[in-house]
């Protein structure tokens, strides 16, 4: 039976994705009530706990499952690549070596109700959120302290081990959970400090900087609502394709940048008191998407994400895609004068699913 379980709620931007991505930038975020959820069962101990491994079960592990092994004291795939979940792993156990602690043998269960039955993403994060829940999960099992700070850190520790460019937003909604304000770090320094120094001196000593994670609460007098195209994303491949070099798209892309900054600090001080700042602040935020997707030359805002917006403007909420674009998911923004029913209803007729999704309570009222 497990003993010891963790969940970590999925994530939309609300603003500032692509901006993100370079250190120093801000996003708004929100969390909302799909779940990653990892539990621990504790492994019988046939051998010593230092030589000990475990086994991952999940179904988006083609096998069902993955073994993961102690070598040299560390952990390490049993075979493959490092993934997030082992990362997330390796990264737990090197802070509780730090603390002084035995180290324990267990398996892990993941658990996700962020896709579809069928393995179709929403886009909704599930990368950040796995990591924040097995940080949470295996720490608890190895009897480590750690608080909402200190998840939020080595998670992202363990996510730019697999992949340096992610901007940590993700795992910030997911840890923090609610509406937040996240500016990113610069991950290419915490990685490298990381290597060097180990990921318990990185999170007491490494350069975090601008990193900043401010609970905003919800915004006054509106209310979300999440459409989906059913059309998967790549936002690997569209956060590439917009940060290539030729000259006309870098112009747009710094451009993009700065108007970005501007547009989340106005919608940060209107957020709690000005609904219809907010509103005209996420009508800003995509049209500077838009440009950027036509420098770039990438469809960012796709036919049926534009129908979704448009529909949203005609019954008077604010709309934009929310993250990467390209598919997945739009969000709307409605006051109480928004005849939300309707709006959902010409969504369906027009092609896009509404979501039943809503934003979660904060975990903290505190931030980093």
């Amino acid at each position: 039976m497990s003993q010891v379980a963790a969940s970590a709620p999925g994530k939309l931007y609300i603003a500032g994705e692509y901006a993100v991505v370079e250190p120093g930038h801000p996003a708004i975020l929100v969390a909302v009530d799909r779940f990653v959820t990892v539990s621990v069962d504790f492994a019988p101990q046939l051998h010593p706990a230092d030589d000990a491994g475990g086994r991952i079960f999940s179904d988006r592990y083609p096998s069902g499952s993955r073994d993961y092994a102690r070598a040299s004291g560390r952990i390490v795939p049993e075979n493959g690549e490092l993934d997030y979940v082992i990362s997330a792993l390796a990264t737990v156990d090197e802070l509780r070596a730090a603390e002084g602690i035995d180290p324990r043998a267990f398996d892990l269960h993941i658990t996700s109700t962020l896709d579809e039955a069928d393995g179709r993403k929403y886009g909704l994060g599930s990368s950040g959120a796995v990591a924040v829940a097995t940080v949470d999960a295996a720490a608890q099992a190895c009897g480590l302290e750690l608080d909402r700070r200190d998840i939020f850190q080595a998670a992202l520790l363990a996510t730019i081990a697999v992949s340096p460019n992610a901007s940590g937003g993700d795992i910030a909604a997911s840890t923090y959970g609610g509406w937040v304000r996240y500016v990113s770090p610069d991950r290419a320094v915490l990685r490298q400090q990381a290597a060097e120094h180990g990921a318990a001196w990185t999170l007491r000593h490494g350069e975090w900087g601008s990193c900043e994670v401010l609970p905003l609460g919800a915004p006054a007098g509106l209310d979300l609502h999440v459409g989906w195209t059913g059309a998967p994303a790549s936002t690997n491949a569209l956060v590439a394709h917009v940060r290539r070099g030729d000259s006309r798209a870098a112009d747009e892309y710094a451009r993009f940048l700065a108007a970005n900054s501007t547009s989340v600090e106005a919608l940060t001080a209107a957020w709690t008191r000005d609904p219809g700042r907010v509103c005209e602040g996420i009508g800003e935020v995509r049209r500077q998407l838009r440009r950027l997707g036509e420098a770039a030359g990438a469809e960012l805002e796709t036919p049926l994400l534009a129908t979704l917006c448009e529909v949203a403007e005609e019954h008077g909420a604010a709309a934009k895609f929310a993250g990467a674009g390209g598919g997945d998911c739009g969000v709307a923004l409605a006051g109480p004068g928004v005849d939300a029913a309707a709006m959902r209803s010409a969504w369906e007729r027009a092609g896009v699913r509404a979501l039943d999704l809503r934003p979660t309570e904060p975990t903290t009222t505190g931030g980093v």
